[in-house]
This record gives structure tokens, sequence and C-alpha cells, in this order.
């Protein structure tokens, strides 16, 4: 599930088998959540980076950076993709 042995550690730190564990399993999932969301928001802008470089057509990497406004501007390509998502 994507849980680090570090997480693993601190949930079963201490825990006696007949401790309810629903609050435990929630702590870590609210935490879990939240990075896998930014992993998701992640992938989804680089997904949207590789589906424009499939057009490319520049003569040189500068011309290509320029045109993609990587130099300065990385916000317009996530911007697109987060129009398109919804998310």
């Amino acid at each position: 599930m994507g849980f680090t042995l570090s997480e693993i550690k601190i949930f079963l730190n201490g825990l006696r088998e007949t401790a309810p564990v629903g609050p435990r399993w929630r702590k870590l999932a609210r935490r879990k959540i939240q990075e896998v969301d930014q992993s998701i928001r992640h992938s989804r802008r680089l997904k949207s980076l590789l589906e424009h470089l499939l057009h490319c057509h520049c003569a040189s990497l500068r011309v290509c950076v320029q045109r993609l406004r990587l130099n300065t501007n990385m916000r317009l390509i996530e911007r697109r993709a987060t129009h398109v998502t919804g998310v």
C-alpha cells in the first residue's frame, strides 16, 4: 500500500492485540492520501508535458524550451492540464 518501514514501525509501536486499530489506520491513511493526491497531481503534470513532447518539431532544444516555456513558466502546461482534468 506504499507505507514506508518507518510508518509501519510507528503504526505497530505499542500496539496490543486487543487494541482497536481503526484510529491508527485513519491517522495513517489521511497522511498517505495527501501523499497520493500530491503524486497524482505531479503525474498529471508530467503526463501533460510528455503529451506536448509527442508533438515536438523544434529545430533545437533551446527553441523547444522557449516554446514550452519551461525556462520561466511551467505553470502554463499545469494550468492546461488542470483545466482539462478539473483537478
